[in-house]
């Protein structure tokens, strides 16, 4: 059994490198070929109760569909910049109470709290650009980047959050979970944007969620995600519960 678990983490890899490598972080294609990879390996044969269960099966139907879905990371880094994260902020140019101990932050990649995003080859090309091309005549608070700069510095932090986001899918996110989530797009938006809250938010509210399927026994995906959002008014991050909500709302 831990083999075909090892074997399904080195194919979820494998596969990520090469969309990774595309520019394609394509959700639901990617997952759900992965997750039939171990459905297939044999797992409905062992006596681990967390890969006995098909998830896929039991998954409520009944929940509100939704008319916004993503077909790649670069769409949803795109939501999350006009919906969520806005512009840029440099506190030596033009301090604001409301930022708090907030660093220099394009597009929520924050250059004081990024930790290893900003060590990445994606996150360091991210900075450079940044450094070459901001004026502080023109670069305000909440400046946007326009033309090619702008297509550049968002796939750059698309590939760099995409690569984190399946990361963390992976370490913290049970099969059973996956599959909920990629049957959602409010979910996956939730998720996706706790990657920019940083791994700690993202195991908290995984985290919860792993335990409302697999000891709770919900499976609503319209449920799941109101008390997902519930879980982030319960934390400092209350105030994007109501803006997730609106973008699937509207």
């Amino acid at each position: 059994m831990m083999n075909k678990i090892k074997n399904l983490q080195e194919e979820l890899k494998r596969q990520y490198q090469l969309l990774y490598e595309q520019n394609d972080f394509g959700f639901s294609e990617f997952l759900k070929g992965l997750l039939s990879t171990y459905d297939k390996s044999g797992s409905n044969n062992t006596s681990n109760q967390s890969f006995n269960n098909d998830t896929s099966d039991k998954i409520e139907n009944n929940s509100t569909p939704s008319n916004v879905d993503f077909k790649n990371f670069r769409q949803v880094t795109d939501k999350i910049i006009e919906k969520l994260e806005g512009g840029y902020y440099n506190p030596a140019w033009h301090r604001s109470p409301k930022m708090g101990g907030s660093g220099e932050t394009l597009f929520g990649l924050d250059r004081r709290h990024g930790g290893t995003l900003n060590k990445t080859s994606e996150g360091k090309e991210f900075w450079r650009l940044v450094d070459q091309n901001k004026n502080k005549q023109v670069w305000k608070h909440y400046y946007m980047p326009t033309g090619s700069l702008n297509e550049q510095l968002r796939n750059l932090l698309s590939k760099n959050l995409g690569r984190s986001y399946m990361e963390f899918s992976q370490k913290y996110l049970k099969p059973e979970s996956i599959k909920i989530v990629e049957s959602d797009p409010r979910l996956k938006f939730h998720f996706a944007y706790a990657t920019w809250n940083g791994p700690g938010f993202f195991k908290k509210f995984a985290d919860k969620l792993n335990r409302r399927i697999e000891n709770q026994n919900i499976l609503n995906p319209s449920k799941l995600f109101k008390l997902s959002m519930q879980d982030r008014r319960d934390t400092v991050l209350a105030s994007s519960a109501p803006k997730i909500e609106k973008i699937f709302n509207s």
